[in-house]
């Protein structure tokens, strides 16, 4: 962390490399000025090497759904501030299914886990890297924390990519 003050006028950086779940590597990059009324931020991530069950606590949590498949590479930049937020993401996966949980948790709604999947491209329809493209659009939840501001715009990029056209 750089220039973690609320009495500075010059951005506060802050980087994180970790490993998501305890698997899969990442970078996470974040920077704002606290003096900024706005609260205007930048971040971005490089994710790799996630089998997408490993997060599914998290995703069945947060969003009703089980996945299946690998990420083998995510990059995302999201520019925002306490209002809202646009960015890009940019993906090479494979074998990407969802199953969509009943409202209980307890079981899968096959119905629409096959309707998701009928949408969902598995990775295959890649440009000529591997890659297929997303953008984020997000409106920020006021009464929830930035963390939560984040996941959204994950989520967001994540749906763009993987069920809009793919390309950039």
């Amino acid at each position: 962390m750089n220039n973690v003050s609320n009495t500075n006028t010059e951005k506060t950086d802050i980087k994180v490399q970790a490993k998501l779940m305890g698997k899969a590597p990442i970078l996470f990059n974040w920077d704002f000025n606290t003096k900024d009324a706005a609260d205007s931020f930048n971040a971005s991530a490089v994710l790799t090497d996630l089998e997408a069950e490993t997060i599914n606590p998290f995703l069945e949590s947060q969003a009703n759904v089980r996945a299946l498949g690998r990420i083998h590479e995510m990059y995302f930049t999201i520019h925002g501030n306490n209002f809202k937020s646009t960015g890009d993401m940019k993906m090479k996966y494979e074998d990407f299914k969802f199953s969509i949980l009943d409202e209980d948790q307890l079981g899968i709604n096959k119905t629409l886990s096959a309707l998701v999947n009928i949408l969902t491209n598995d990775g295959s329809k890649t440009d000529a890297n591997g890659y297929r493209y997303g953008d984020i659009a997000v409106e920020r939840d006021r009464t929830k924390s930035f963390f939560n501001y984040l996941w959204l715009n994950t989520k967001d990029g994540l749906k763009n990519t993987v069920v809009g056209n793919g390309k950039k």
